[in-house]
């Protein structure tokens, strides 16, 4: 009797484990369809480095960020574990990612309004491989305004 008994819990407890591993292996690739998204960001024609790229969908969806390199390239992520963006249209924000109590470096300027909190920038994400290239260009107001912003916060 006490065999069957033995043989059972080990069934029960190799089953549970089998299908415990399956849900933790489902967690990383499960979700909505996504597709890769690279691109790189210039302003006023150079790489811009260390700025946070984020692709917010216009219908609903969370949105998928990146961080520029050296090169002003950059790659987008959804989640942890999962590279790119939700295809569909998307209203696209550039901005420094600075905590002004982090201690870092603050960024020398300050990108326009219109490339962030009021972004005019669109793209279309498309099913297969999604290569962007923002051009952002400064004016000389915009130029005037960071002058002006910096000898505020001093």
């Amino acid at each position: 009797m006490q065999t069957f008994k033995t043989a059972s819990i080990k069934k029960l407890v190799a089953s549970g484990l089998l299908v415990g591993s399956g849900l933790f292996a489902g967690c990383g690739s499960s979700g909505p369809a996504i597709v890769p998204v690279v691109g790189k960001v210039l302003l006023d024609g150079s790489p811009l480095e260390g700025v946070m790229v984020e692709f917010q969908p216009t219908d609903k969806g969370r949105p998928s960020i990146g961080y520029t390199d050296e090169e002003g390239t950059f790659k987008l992520r959804y989640s942890r574990e999962r590279w790119g963006a939700l295809p569909g249209t998307h209203v696209i924000r550039v901005d420094f990612d600075h905590d002004a109590g982090s201690g870092g470096p603050r960024p020398s300027f300050k990108i326009p309004r219109r490339y962030n909190v009021e972004s005019e920038l669109t793209q279309e994400v498309v099913n297969g491989s999604n290569v962007v290239e923002l051009a952002l260009v400064t004016t000389p107001a915009d130029r005037v305004h960071s002058k002006a912003s910096k000898k505020g916060s001093l």
